[in-house]
């Protein structure tokens, strides 16, 4: 982007385009899909949290773009894989197979490669 557009743009469009489809799914496979997750208010709390912080996320990684090579920077946005399983680890008690690792480590790998 250099610089030629406002920060607050592209994760704007990634919002509104991720909510569209989102719901799109949703709505296409609401007729199969029976809820299991009760919604209490510390779930609802956590995440509107997650959606602020994401949120936040997407617009400092977009001004790291502005400001930085992009060679530099894409390494540690495919960082945020490991945060995201940590943390839905760590709050919503969720257990991973072999093959998430295995996924997380082929992305993170080959961006390192691509970056070096």
């Amino acid at each position: 982007m250099s610089g030629k557009c406002h920060f607050s743009v592209a994760p704007f469009y990634f919002s509104v385009g991720s909510t569209v489809l989102g719901s799109m799914l949703y709505l296409s496979n609401l007729s199969d899909t029976k809820s299991v997750t009760e919604y209490n208010l510390v779930t609802i709390l956590l995440l509107i949290v997650i959606s602020i912080v994401t949120f936040s996320g997407q617009i400092t990684l977009v001004l790291a773009y502005q400001y930085e090579n992009a060679s530099k920077v894409a390494i540690f946005s495919y960082l945020q894989t490991f945060l995201v399983m940590t943390y839905d680890s760590l709050f919503f008690g969720t257990t991973f197979m072999a093959t998430d690792f295995i996924g997380a480590g082929l992305i993170l790998g080959c961006n390192f490669t691509i970056a070096f």
